[in-house]
Parts: structure tokens; sequence; C-alpha cells
């Protein structure tokens, strides 16, 4: 799920991701609950109730989402902001974690406007 640009850090993102995974496995049953619910849950009609100050990232090459998504879905968020990361695949926390401390960032002052 790699952006291509990004690809030579398979061996290294494959290691983190392994390392995250144990220091707090995730049950077989949490993972299939998990598949179920991105197949037949939808949160689409209740988005436009968040009131706080929402920032959405994400990659301009993620083949799980897409920017054409990520895009629906800060439009139908009051004021919400979308940052998208150049270069970038899905596993934003992995392979761009400097993105996520600036979205952090980003929401702090957006919250402190507010």
């Amino acid at each position: 799920i790699l952006p291509q640009t990004q690809r030579h850090r398979a061996a290294e993102l494959v290691e983190r991701l392994g390392e995250a995974y144990r220091a707090a496995p995730t049950r077989s049953e949490s993972f299939f609950w998990h598949l179920v619910a991105c197949a037949v849950h939808s949160t689409a009609a209740d988005l436009e109730r968040i009131r706080v100050p929402t920032v959405v990232v994400t990659g301009d090459d993620d083949i799980v989402i897409g920017r054409r998504s990520s895009r629906v879905l800060a439009s139908r968020i009051p004021n919400a902001h979308l940052e998208v990361v150049p270069a970038c695949g899905h596993g934003i926390s992995f392979t761009h974690p400097e993105a996520v401390v600036t979205a952090i960032a980003r929401l702090r002052a957006l919250r402190e406007t507010n």
C-alpha cells in the first residue's frame, strides 16, 4: 500500500508494523469484526453533525481510501480542513509521521481559534 516513491522503504516499514503488532497485538476476532464494520457500517449521514475542529489527512497516492474519498469526507464535516501529503500512501503514520504531527498542530490551532 506504499506509493511507488516509497517502495524502497518496504522492509523498514514491515519491521515497524511488526514491532507495533507485537507491542499491541490484535485478536483475530477483532480483525474480523473490523473488516465487517468496513464493509457494512457507514457514518456518512452523521458527518454533518460533527462540531469540533477536524483535520482530514490523506496521502496523494493512497490506493486504499484515495484522495477523492478524503475530499468527500472533509467536505461533509463542517469546517474540516483537508491535508494531502505528497508522495504518501495509506499508512501515513508509518511512512510520514511528521505529517501526523503537523495535522495535530493544525488541529490545535483550529481548536484555539474556535
